[in-house]
């Protein structure tokens, strides 16, 4: 049996975990060795490898540069496995501040890895001047646990708007926002069903806006939550930027399992599955969102059409159908690249260069104000223990001053005097 130790920063039940290691392992009977943990970090495992996996942003563990001495001189395959454009993390994003420290030890990875395996044609394009071995393997539905449920004719008198997404998506939902407000404002008969993103203030103070504040981090759970709620079309704003471009569309397979049609921004991620106005809706700007939220709103007939559609592409991106890709990407087996995947000419590998060394130089000047800050604080405490310390030798030569001069001692035999007058009155009262 293939035995693949996995270094991983996300949590085993998470949804990159499961979508990119743990689903397409299962199907091809592999055995995983989750290889981190909250505490501990195992490297002996590798020596029983026939592959190791570094995920994502394991790399800004120090013993990252370990695990891949050890892998070289047992022989064994190195694969970097990444899914988000990182490099783009944008400054408002919650982790961002934590990204920039680990973009160089990225690259490092990725330039030094056997292979590389991607989740999105962007991502391709991106890294692949940085490694001449990479594999697309998008992220495919895995429909163990997702169920495909017959679409249906909307007959309820109200009309439900959902939407689901992390707090890492705020922005996203701020930016659609005003659009949605103008919406409820003149369809009486419309809701909108937010789940995990917190909405932003113009839409939580509405009644018609239900907010769900779900943390589910273990995906099957997710799955199993996420295919109890009901609406009758979805959204999915993804503002353009070189971040979203590197995301992938699981969110609309996801969507799209049960049958149910979206309007999606018309972005890198969704222009692999969508055509505009079969299986969904594309919209770039603010009116094409109002006007084809408001197409959906009121035809009953083409929401059922565009939800069979949508359910259709869906059913085409299963991962039971789609796993030997993954086997490929892992064996290093030969395989041409995708025709879309080159249709476009490289990005400039120096803006990605140039990226990490912006985050990284940024981050190195914070570390300095940091010990900057650092040291001014350490000479202000040495100064105040300076002071104290001459405040206190004063005190004590002052003090002795006291003790040696005639004043004290003349207040010292006044005192003794007193006391023996005071013993002796003591004797006479007796």
């Amino acid at each position: 049996m293939t035995r693949i130790v996995i270094y991983s920063a996300d949590p085993w039940d998470s949804a990159i975990s499961y979508l990119r290691v743990r689903e397409p392992a299962h199907y091809l009977g592999w055995e995983l060795v989750p290889a981190k943990t909250d505490t501990e970090i195992d490297i002996n495992s590798i020596e029983n490898a026939d592959y190791v996996i570094i995920q994502r942003d394991f790399p800004r563990f120090p013993q990252c540069e370990t695990i891949t001495q050890t892998a070289r001189q047992n022989n064994i395959p190195v694969i970097y496995e990444i899914d988000d454009c990182i490099f783009n993390t944008p400054v408002h994003n919650k982790q961002f501040e934590a990204y920039r420290y680990y973009f160089n030890g990225i690259l490092n990875t990725i330039t030094g890895a056997d292979r590389v395996i991607v989740s999105s044609n962007y991502l391709y394009k991106q890294l692949a001047p940085f490694n001449q071995y990479i594999y697309l393997f998008p992220n495919y539905l895995p429909d163990r646990i997702w169920t495909f449920r017959q679409p249906e004719i909307g007959n309820s008198s109200i009309i439900t708007i959902g939407y689901m997404g992390s707090n890492t998506h705020t922005q996203d939902l701020e930016w659609l926002a005003p659009v949605l407000v103008q919406i409820l404002e003149q369809n009486k008969n419309v809701q909108l069903k937010i789940w995990g993103c917190l909405p932003p203030d113009s839409l939580i103070q509405r009644p018609e806006v239900h907010y769900q504040d779900i943390d589910i981090q273990d995906y099957t759970r997710f799955a199993d939550y996420f295919q109890t709620q009901t609406c009758d079309l979805f959204i999915a704003p993804l503002p353009d930027s070189p971040f979203n471009q590197g995301k992938s569309g699981i969110k609309f397979l996801e969507y799209s399992a049960g049958g149910i049609p979206g309007v999606y921004m018309k972005t890198a991620p969704y222009l692999e599955y969508i055509v505009d106005g079969e299986n969904g809706f594309l919209a770039s700007n603010a009116q094409e969102w109002q006007d084809k939220l408001m197409r959906l709103i009121s035809e009953a007939d083409m929401r059922y059409r565009m939800g069979q559609n949508a359910q259709k592409m869906a059913l085409q991106h299963r991962l039971s159908d789609h796993f030997h890709e993954w086997e490929d990407a892992i064996l290093g087996n030969p395989a041409p690249p995708k025709e879309k995947t080159l249709s476009d000419s490289f990005h400039d590998p120096m803006i990605l260069i140039r990226n990490v060394n912006t985050n990284t130089q940024k981050a190195i000047w914070d570390i300095q104000r940091e010990l900057s800050q650092a040291r001014r604080d350490i000479a202000a405490l040495k100064q105040k223990v300076t002071d104290l310390e001459n405040e206190k030798s004063g005190l004590n030569e002052h003090l002795q001053n006291i003790l040696n001069s005639r004043t004290w001692k003349i207040a010292k035999f006044i005192q003794s005097i007193a006391g023996v007058f005071k013993s002796k009155k003591g004797s006479t009262d007796q």
